[in-house]
């Protein structure tokens, strides 16, 4: 049995793993990572709702008046952009119910 715990406990060190922000350490105009397996992108924090559970942004991709960028993600799917660049440079977004090219 401690053979198996301590695969398992090797196994564990070699997976990446963040905690999301705390609530209390988020600001307006701050600037997150969301992930999540089929998307990623980069926001602006713009709001905390629902006892900070869940933030209110601008999408960094679109122009400062476009209405379209705004996005509403649950606090635990996102991670600071130092966290980013350490955990998601190698990681592959997937594309989940969209057909596959053939070559």
């Amino acid at each position: 049995m401690a053979k198996q715990d301590k695969g398992q406990e090797r196994a564990r060190r070699g997976t990446p793993r963040w905690r999301p922000p705390q609530a209390e350490d988020i600001k307006p105009g701050d600037t997150l990572q969301y992930f999540s397996i089929d998307t990623r992108f980069i926001f602006t924090v713009m709001s905390l709702q629902h006892k900070g559970e869940w933030i209110f942004g601008r999408d960094a991709r679109d122009p400062d008046e476009a209405r379209a960028g705004l996005v509403a993600v649950r606090r635990t799917d996102c991670m600071t952009l130092a966290q980013a660049d350490a955990l998601l440079q190698d990681f592959p977004t997937f594309q989940l119910d969209r057909p596959q090219r053939e070559e």
